[in-house]
């Protein structure tokens, strides 16, 4: 059995030894004498049953591995030593002994931390998946949560959390959209906010901030209430559908405050003896109908009638005229004061012609 010898590999310009291969079996590179010292942190090389492995260790205690096996292959910090990366000799990421990840942070209290520069400052982003709460997402700002997203433990949905713990919303397990609740009563559940019966729950706009033609929708109550209201392209109110305990009313703006140059109507009996009332069958059920034709009403009322006379779509739909049968009314009351007039001044011709 032939002994193991020192062996070592030179550079013919070198001054010492390159590489080593001491008897120990250890090999060293810009030492003739490799081996463990107090102090250092060494590179070990070895050829254990998971593959080739690559040890680093510091005073002579392993810290961290290197290997790779015919399924993986590993970096791994050793007892409860972290692992860190650095850019710029600055630490940029690291992974802690409980597996958490800190990017931007050195003590990272989640799965996944993401924080600026400084813990105080800055928008930053946890990721968690335990807790009572169940897995989710919180996103920083000037290290406060401002926002998060988590799906609870068992129920199979996703919440919606700003502000710390305060939910504003929520998707449950049977697909329903919460907003300020937890109770679902339909597809989309709304709860009252705060302020009475002028908080909006519903805004919807046309464009602009806060303006174009749009529709609010608000807390209801027994008395005084207009759960809904509908507004013209400067945000101004142009009609509202209000309730009471027992009914609905459905309203347009009339305020004398918002007209000038105000007149009698004087037409109303021409008006209405213009009229083509018509009884009819719909196409799409051939079912019953009786009112109007829009573009005939619209020759006598025009303001009764919204759209034009055969109007098509892009694709060639048509493109239909809408009757508001509410405009109407005013030229029936005018019609039967004009009638009651002429009604009056016979019955005081006739009181006149029998009192001769």
């Amino acid at each position: 059995m032939s002994t193991l010898k020192a062996v070592d590999l030179q550079h013919p310009s070198a001054a010492a030894a390159n590489i080593s291969l001491a008897s120990s079996g250890n090999v060293g590179i810009g030492t003739s004498s490799p081996g463990v010292y107090t102090g250092y942190t060494t590179l070990a090389v070895n050829n254990a049953t998971t593959g080739g492995v690559y040890d680093i260790l510091s005073n002579g205690t392993r810290v961290a591995s290197f290997f790779s096996s015919n399924v993986q292959t590993t970096l791994a910090a050793i007892t409860n030593i972290p692992l860190s990366f650095r850019t710029n000799n600055t630490e940029a990421m690291r992974i802690d002994s409980s597996g958490n990840v800190g990017i931007g942070t050195s003590s990272p209290g989640y799965k996944v931390e993401v924080s600026a520069a400084s813990a105080s400052n800055g928008i930053g982003m946890r990721i968690a998946n335990s807790g009572s709460t169940g897995a989710g997402i919180d996103f920083l700002q000037s290290g406060v949560d401002s926002f998060s997203m988590s799906m609870p433990a068992g129920t199979g949905g996703l919440r919606f959390v700003a502000s710390g713990s305060n939910e504003r919303m929520r998707i449950d397990s049977s697909g329903n959209l919460l907003v300020r609740t937890t109770t679902a009563g339909g597809l989309l559940t709304i709860d009252s906010v705060t302020g009475g019966t002028s908080s909006t729950k519903v805004s919807v706009f046309g464009y602009g901030s806060g303006l174009g033609y749009g529709i609010e929708f608000r807390p209801n109550t027994n008395t005084g209430a207009t759960p809904c209201r509908f507004l013209n392209a400067a945000g101004t109110e142009v009609g509202f559908i209000s309730t009471s305990s027992s009914g609905t009313t459905y309203s347009t703006t009339s305020d004398y405050r918002l007209k000038h140059t105000v007149a009698p109507l004087t037409i109303g009996l021409a008006t209405v003896s213009a009229l083509n009332p018509v009884t009819y069958k719909w196409n799409v059920d051939d079912s019953n109908g009786e009112g109007f034709i829009a573009h005939e009403l619209q020759s006598v009322i025009p303001l009764a009638v919204t759209g034009e006379k055969d109007a098509v779509n892009e694709d060639g739909s048509i493109k239909p005229q809408g009757v508001d049968y509410s405009k109407i009314v005013v030229h029936l009351v005018a019609a039967i004061q004009e009638l009651k007039a002429q009604n009056d001044a016979l019955k005081a011709r006739v009181a006149t012609l029998e009192a001769k």
